[in-house]
């Protein structure tokens, strides 16, 4: 029997389909190579693929693009999905999907050659992780500036927790939306990505559907894992690697979390104008510890992102007082 092969006498009749979701908008280039990679995937016996590219109202080649990999791979589909944001996007794959299994990534990523043969691997010796993700690497690693450590890789959308698999918790970090697989019954009962807490565009960054989508299954006492030997590759924009970005990335992050309004967050002792104070007292220290950071780029860009994350979360907090909310 080869290696990776599924014994005969643990083969499903019909084979297992997995639906490999791709959401894009306006990245024709890079989603052509991301369908490429996919394309030349192999499959694990037992199993099957379909590949489903939710076009988001995109006005580049992207129609073009994907239509050209259907007339050559029956197992390519092409949905359009004309509500902007990524959750919208995300769910409309969750609704079209006909897999038992849903694998997502993003239009900018190359995924590794035995990326569907391990999630593949993935479900039939573990089909209790109704929700596991794995490695989000960057390729162009080489360039990023001394300050950009592993500690900043959040804006980056960027993942490596290590070569052994663990359970997800509060409090041993999410997976990306990258890189996710996730039982689709599952996922249909636990419901749609929320389009409140998503990206649309690039207007409000630091979006936190990932996080909400698998603390949602969590809370429903459902086995959620990080997996390693799921591995994707990305070329991270030039633009992410200054520091301008980052601050961005972290307001816009402070603002989702006071949309989202997570009750374990919220407890405090004292509120002013509906934010607790520990969002105040946050903000007020890494204030007062950058004099002491500004000779440590690494310690200055963490206090300057904390500050930013606290303006954004009391900015919007104001917001929705100011227009009671």
């Amino acid at each position: 029997m080869a290696v990776g092969e599924w014994p005969a006498e643990k083969r499903q009749f019909p084979p297992m389909l997995i639906t490999v979701a791709i959401a894009t908008y306006n990245r024709c280039q890079s989603l052509a190579l991301t369908l490429e990679a996919v394309s030349n995937q192999s499959v694990l016996d037992g199993f099957e693929v379909e590949v489903l590219v939710v076009d988001n109202n995109s006005t580049d080649g992207t129609r073009t693009t994907v239509e050209s990999f259907v007339a050559r791979d029956a197992r390519f589909r092409y949905v359009f999905e004309g509500r902007q944001g990524l959750s919208p996007a995300r769910n409309r794959a969750l609704a079209d999907a006909r897999g038992e299994w849903l694998l997502f990534t993003d239009d900018d990523i190359e995924p590794a050659p035995d990326w569907i043969t391990s999630a593949a691997i993935a479900i039939r010796d573990h089909p209790e992780w109704v929700l596991s993700g794995g490695r989000v690497l960057a390729r162009n690693q080489h360039l990023f500036p001394a300050w950009l450590t592993s500690g900043h890789y959040s804006p980056l959308a960027l993942l490596d927790r290590g070569p052994q698999a663990r359970p997800l918790g509060a409090s041993t970090g999410m997976i990306v939306g990258a890189n996710m697989l996730i039982n689709t019954a599952q996922a249909r009962l636990i419901g749609p990505f929320s389009e409140k807490l998503g990206r649309v565009g690039d207007t409000i960054l630091g979006s936190m559907e990932d996080e909400d989508y698998t603390h949602r299954f969590l809370d429903a006492g459902l086995n959620c894992f990080y997996n390693p030997s799921l591995v994707v590759y990305t070329d991270v924009e030039s633009k992410r690697l200054r520091p301008f970005y980052h601050w961005r990335w972290h307001f816009g992050h402070g603002h989702h979390w006071a949309v989202r309004r997570l009750p374990s967050f919220e407890k405090s002792h004292l509120t002013a104008f509906a934010v607790p104070g520990h969002v105040y007292r946050q903000g007020l220290v890494n204030l007062l510890q950058l004099p002491f950071a500004i000779f440590s780029p690494g310690n200055l860009m963490v206090h300057l992102n904390l500050i930013c994350w606290s303006a954004g979360f009391i900015r919007e907090r104001f917001r929705q007082s100011w227009q009671g909310e």
